[in-house]
Order: structure tokens, then sequence, then C-alpha cells
């Protein structure tokens, strides 16, 4: 789309060109759907149930690492909108969670410790 509005295409060019890959799609989709019109056959088995009786001390050092480094990817936005949907903190409130969450990502210790 950028590419043909770069080259002074309009819109109708540049949705016109991506109803190609919507068709394919949706081609697709049929096709996979005459081919296999119960999917829930195909699977063999009764299926597996995880038993959690034999994990090592690695494990879960690896799954506490992991859910540290995820949470580290949730920005304030989005504690802002749970803030705000679960109704946790006031409504006029959330700009100044913010501000000090602003403030306190701005404080970084240098490698001699002082603070920056």
């Amino acid at each position: 789309m950028a590419l043909i509005l770069y080259l002074n295409g309009g819109f109708r060019t540049g949705f016109g060109v991506l109803l190609i890959p919507a068709l394919l799609c949706l081609a697709t989709l049929a096709a996979a759907r005459l081919l296999h019109p119960r999917p829930h056959e195909l699977e063999e088995g009764t299926g597996h149930t995880f038993m959690a009786n034999n994990l090592t001390r690695a494990y879960w050092i690896y799954l506490a690492a992991g859910s540290l480094l995820a949470a580290g990817f949730a920005d304030f936005a989005l504690i802002g909108f749970h803030f705000h949907k679960t109704n946790t903190v006031s409504a006029n409130l959330i700009p100044v969670f913010t501000r000090f969450a602003m403030a306190s990502s701005a404080l970084r210790f240098n490698p001699v410790g002082a603070i920056v």
C-alpha cells in the first residue's frame, strides 16, 4: 500500500492490489474446508496430559526469568488501562501514576553506582 501511494497511486488502486492476497487466503480456507471437513478427526490418540512432577530446578529458574522479562515488556499504557478497567485507581490519578512511572524510569545507575 505504501509503495502504491508513493508511486502516485490512489487508495482505490492500493486496496485493489490488496484484494489479490485476500482472495488467495479465502481460496486457501475454502480448499482446506473441502479437503478436511472434519479437522478434529486428523488428531491421533486421546490427547496428552502434562505432568509437572519431574521438573528440574533449572526449569523453574528459566520460568522465573522469563516471567520477569515478560513483565518488563508491559508498558504503562497497558498498566493504566488495567487500572481503569478494574477500577483499582481513580481515573483522575492514572496520569499521576504515569508521571511517577516516567520519573522512576529516568533514575538510572551508571556502572560506578552514582545516579545520573
